[in-house]
């Protein structure tokens, strides 16, 4: 098993459930972004970032089927282009989603990182001003629609690595994804989105 599939097998295994957790103004005494406590440096598959940032899109969900044996190839296809529609299968290929054109793509992410929120792992992604705007209109459009285009796809190396459900706006241009079993799945997931 090459490195690059051990990541996607472990992060796929985390990215079951997921969370997409956004954050908002707020007038209450809780600040707007989660207090994020890096983690330190551990096991992470080694990845620079390409030409055009990090290989990481956030992509709407249009359409969920069963992926049919065959349906997914198991070598990692290219990520497609941006401002294209895709249809890609989740990273445990079990399910090809329909999906809409990028609305945040990799020239906008500022940076990946692992940490924690609370005890929580957590892998905290920092958007620039386009990126954080076109995720704040995407969202509240999404959060209005029912399933399945209520889903957010993260897609990075040509799979869907989670799709969770959108029910409120993120602003502040950060998203924080958690679910992940341990601190290591946390370090994986972000050298795979970051890379």
């Amino acid at each position: 098993m090459t490195p690059l599939r051990r990541v996607v097998a472990a992060v796929a295994a985390a990215t079951a459930v997921l969370v997409l957790a956004g954050c908002s103004v707020s007038t209450s005494d809780k600040p707007a972004v989660p207090a994020f406590n890096p983690l330190d440096p551990g096991p992470t598959s080694s990845g620079t970032p390409g030409p055009d940032g990090p290989d990481l899109q956030l992509r709407p969900v249009l359409t969920v089927e069963r992926a049919a044996l065959g349906d997914c190839p198991k070598t990692d296809p290219p990520t497609p282009p941006a401002a294209e529609p895709a249809t890609l299968c989740s990273a445990d290929l079990t399910t090809v989603l329909g999906l809409g054109p990028a609305v945040v793509s990799g020239p906008h992410v500022k940076s990946v990182d692992a940490g924690t929120v609370g005890d929580t792992p957590t892998v905290r992604v920092e958007l620039d001003v386009t990126g954080a705007t076109a995720l704040a209109n995407s969202t509240l459009r999404l959060s209005q629609q029912p399933s399945p285009r209520d889903l957010l796809a993260v897609v990075s190396h040509g799979r869907v690595q989670s799709a969770p459900v959108v029910t409120d706006q993120i602003t502040g241009g950060v998203l924080d994804l958690s679910g992940f079993a341990t601190a290591d799945d946390a370090r994986a997931a972000a050298a795979l989105f970051g890379g």
